[in-house]
C-alpha cells in the first residue's frame, strides 16, 4: 500500500478526513482487485500452456495414433478416388472428392480426440480433479481442440499435396472458405466427441467411436459421393450431421454457395451436441 500513498495523496489533499479515509480504502481495494485479476489471467494462461504442451506432446509421440488419424482419408483417396479415372480426370471433380475426405478427416480427428481424452480424464479422475481448480476444465478443452487442431493441419497438407500430385484438382481462393467450414464443423464434432466422451467409459470409447464415425461417414457421403447413393438413402442422409459437415465444406471449398438446408442441419446439430455435451456433464458430475 505505501507504493501507492504518493499518488493518492496528491489525489486526495483536498477531501475532509472521512472522506479522505473512505477514499483510500476504497482506492487500495480496486487496486488490489486490479492487480488479482491481472494475476488470474495470467495464472489461466499458464495452465492452458502447460495443457496444451501436454496434449501435444502426447499425440505426436505415440505416431500410431497420429498416422491412423492422418492415414485414414488417404487411404480412402487411394481406394476410392484414384481407381475413378472420371473423377481424377476432372479439375471439379477431384476437386470435390478432396475437399470431402477433407471434411471427413476433421470428423475423426475431433471425435476420437476429444471421446478418448474426456473417457480417460473421467475414468481416472483427472476431470474430477480440473473442477476443483478455480479455473476449471476449459484450459484442458482448449488444448484438446488445439491438439485435434494440429493432427488435422498434418492431415490436410498431406493429402492435398497427394490430390495436387495424382489428379486434376486444383486450389482456388475460394479453398480458404473451404477449410474455415471445416473449423466450424471440427467444433461440432468436437462437442460430439466430447458427449461420447462422458457417456462411454474408457474401455470401449474407441470401439462405439469406431463404429459411429464407420456409420456416419458412409451414410453422410464423406466415404462415397452422393451422387452414387440410392435414393432413399440420399433423402435420409441430407439431415445427418455428418452430410452438414461434407456439404458445408464442399460447397463453400468449390465457390459454390451453402444451400439453407445444409446452414440449418449444421446450425440444429451444433446446438443439439452442445446441449447434449452439458447434460452429459452434469450427469457425470452428479454420478
Amino acid at each position: 500500500m505505501h507504493l501507492c500513498m504518493p499518488v493518492l495523496i496528491s489525489r486526495t489533499c483536498v477531501l475532509p478526513g472521512g472522506a479522505l479515509k473512505t477514499f483510500l480504502w476504497n482506492e487500495w481495494r480496486s487496486r488490489m482487485r486490479s492487480r488479482s485479476g491481472a494475476g488470474s489471467q495470467r495464472a489461466s494462461s499458464g495452465v492452458l500452456a502447460a495443457h496444451l504442451r501436454m496434449v501435444l506432446i502426447d499425440t505426436f509421440r505415440e505416431p500410431t495414433a497420429l498416422i491412423g488419424n492422418v492415414l485414414i482419408p488417404v487411404v480412402c483417396f487411394l481406394f476410392f478416388v484414384l481407381p475413378n479415372r472420371s473423377v481424377v480426370q476432372s479439375a471439379d471433380a477431384a476437386t470435390e472428392a478432396t475437399l470431402q475426405l477433407t471434411s471427413m478427416l476433421g470428423f475423426s480427428t475431433c471425435l476420437f480426440g476429444y471421446s478418448v481424452s474426456v473417457a480417460q480424464d473421467r475414468d481416472t479422475g483427472f476431470g474430477l480433479y480440473l473442477r476443483t481448480l478455480p479455473i476449471g476444465p476449459v484450459p484442458r478443452f482448449l488444448s484438446v481442440a488445439a491438439g485435434a487442431l494440429a493432427v488435422t493441419v498434418v492431415g490436410v497438407v498431406l493429402l492435398w499435396l497427394l490430390s495436387l500430385a495424382t489428379t486434376a484438382a486444383r486450389p482456388s481462393p475460394s479453398l480458404a472458405a473451404g477449410l474455415a467450414a471445416l473449423i466450424v464443423t471440427m467444433v461440432t464434432w468436437g462437442l460430439f466427441g466430447a458427449t461420447l466422451g462422458q457417456v462411454v467409459n474408457v474401455k470401449t470409447v474407441i470401439t462405439v467411436a469406431q463404429l459411429v464415425f464407420l456409420s456416419l461417414a458412409f451414410a453422410g457421403g464423406m466415404l462415397v459421393s452422393p451422387d452414387y447413393m440410392p435414393e432413399a438413402l440420399d433423402s435420409v442422409s441430407t439431415y445427418l450431421p455428418s452430410r452438414a459437415s461434407r456439404d458445408l465444406v464442399c460447397s463453400l471449398g468449390s465457390g459454390q454457395g451453402a444451400s439453407t438446408t445444409t446452414v440449418v442441419m449444421s446450425i440444429v446439430w451444433a446446438l443439439v451436441f452442445g446441449v447434449s455435451s452439458v447434460l452429459a456433464t452434469r450427469f457425470s458430475q452428479r454420478r
